[in-house]
């Protein structure tokens, strides 16, 4: 009998639905969707985990955010709304908004950071309120500087906004140059990017050898608000003639023409089937890079089982380049039937590269007889990826339901194993007391539809199914073989099977509150 890990960031607050279903949510936070289909939160993106440069920070662009208080802005910033009641504010502590996002861990954080906070600005979910506002730096001076980049420590949470930077002479911004923030762009709907994360932008087109050089940093919410944005720790610097860099090492396995490719921590050796080492690369230097060699072996435990390169092109400004081990090139990939835990080391080998310490990162595996966890292991360490929406459209008089919140995984053609257990990681905001259990569902490729395949026991939620803001905690919910008919049978058939599991909760308080 198998038991499969269920990683969620979410927290379940309140329930008002009972043990079949989850009634759709209309609060601002559930994604739109209007056919049957899985939404998959995905890892975030742009981390660097090395020194950001060795260039010379241009001296008065520092900016720590020290100054200011809740109705002041920091020495030298001016703030304006675009849409909306409110804009960007200077804070130190956690927003009270119903779907705040904590506090910012930046490397100054106790003197304060700057944040739009979006919820609290969205009018509760009123669709004819639209966010929107700017933040604008003093003045700075690049004169006698040919490249110039933008670094700030940056936190976001995305629903259907949008992040930008924008960059100007002028500081009316009568005219300017927009870049967008694509660490905080590309992030999936309600999904975080790291807390802090540090962002760097190329901006030496708009902003190189100028007596005065303005920015902005510009927020586009959607109807009703999204979560928030904050910033801190900014500086201008040189870009290094090369500057090379590796995020988000992954492993991936192919699930079939009906699943695709999809990363994993912790697979049961009965599921698992060969897998591929993939990195992303960027190009932080200002020059072009043609040829980049990324390397990437495997471990099991300290027994090198996999040693294989790609080479990468990495024109200025490229981020997320895929270095894609499952390439015809360097097949086959790596069947890694054993039990047991493995690392995945990658490094990117450059000529003259000024930052050693981003070139390198690191993914890792366990296969279990045990354990299931779509979540991967990055550097030993599970990264929640958040989860997704199962929902069903209205059909004659049958409502649409949105399931939420779950997370999917994957079965590839081929492989079957039983379900005994799941494990959920709830956050710290949930209720103890609370009657929470989990059903499982697979996607039928030819109807297009989501199958209902069994249930766990539902009880009562206690603080130690919780987790804190400093540690993880799993609840474990039993399958209830009396209710489901028996075991639940995981099979990927012929072409793989997507799987979804479903928290759901059937308390009698008053409505549901879930946020991921």
């Amino acid at each position: 009998m198998k038991k499969l890990l269920l990683l969620l960031t979410g927290g379940l607050v309140a329930f008002g639905a009972n043990a079949q279903y989850m009634k759709a949510q209309t609060t601002k936070k559930a994604p739109f969707v209007t056919v049957d289909k899985v939404q998959e939160q995905t890892p975030p993106s742009y981390h660097h985990s090395g020194s950001r440069t060795t260039a010379a920070i241009i001296p008065g662009t520092t900016e720590t955010f020290g100054t200011g208080t809740y109705s002041t802005l920091p020495t030298g910033w001016s703030a304006g709304i675009i849409s909306g009641p409110g804009t960007w504010h200077w804070a130190n502590y956690a927003s009270h908004a119903t779907y705040g996002i904590g506090v910012m861990r930046s490397s100054t954080a106790s003197d304060g950071w700057m944040i739009f906070d979006t919820d609290s600005f969205g009018g509760g979910g009123t669709t004819s309120v639209v966010p929107a506002g700017w933040l604008q730096s003093p003045a700075y001076v690049t004169t006698g500087y040919s490249s110039v980049r933008l670094n700030f420590e940056n936190y976001y949470r995305r629903f259907q906004d949008s992040c930008f930077v924008w960059v100007s002479t002028d500081p009316t911004f009568a005219t300017y140059t927009a870049y967008p923030v694509s660490m905080n762009n590309n992030v999936a709907t309600n999904t975080s990017t790291l807390n802090a994360d540090t962002v760097h932008i190329n901006i030496t087109a708009a902003a190189a050898n100028k007596p005065a050089v303005y920015i902005r940093y510009v927020y586009y919410g959607p109807p009703g608000g999204g979560y928030a944005w904050m910033i801190d720790d900014q500086d201008l610097s040189q870009l290094d003639s090369v500057d090379v860099s590796l995020s988000k090492a992954a492993v991936i396995y192919n699930g079939g023409s009906s699943v695709g490719a999809s990363s994993f921590g912790i697979i049961p050796s009965t599921i698992v089937d060969t897998v591929y080492p993939v990195v992303y690369a960027a190009n932080l230097g200002a020059t072009a890079e043609s040829a980049v060699n990324v390397n990437a072996k495997i471990y099991q435990g300290t027994t090198s089982v996999y040693n294989k390169n790609v080479t990468v092109n990495l024109p200025v400004n490229a981020a997320d380049s895929v270095a894609d081990f499952s390439a015809a090139s360097v097949q086959p990939g790596y069947y890694s039937n054993t039990t047991a835990t493995y690392t995945v080391p990658f490094t990117a080998t450059q000529a003259a590269d000024a930052v050693a310490g981003n070139n390198v990162d690191t993914a890792s595996y366990i296969v279990s007889d045990t354990v299931w966890s779509e979540n991967p292991l990055h550097n030993g360490l599970l990264t929640l990826t958040g989860g997704l929406y199962v929902h069903r459209v209205a059909a004659g008089s049958t409502p649409a339901l949105s399931y939420s919140p779950g997370t999917g995984f994957n079965i590839p053609p081929g492989k079957m194993d039983t379900l005994s257990s799941v494990s959920v990681s709830f956050q710290s905001t949930s209720v103890a007391g609370q009657i929470v259990g989990v059903q499982i569902y697979h996607f039928d490729a030819g109807t297009t539809a989501w199958v209902y395949d069994g249930v766990t026991s539902f009880r009562a939620l206690t603080a130690a199914d919780i987790s804190t803001t400093s540690a993880l905690h799993y609840g474990t919910f039993v399958v209830d073989q009396a209710a489901t008919g028996g075991p639940i049978i995981l099979n990927g058939g012929t072409t793989g099977v997507t799987y979804a599991a479903v928290v759901k909760g059937n308390g009698n308080t008053a409505t549901v509150v879930v946020e991921e």
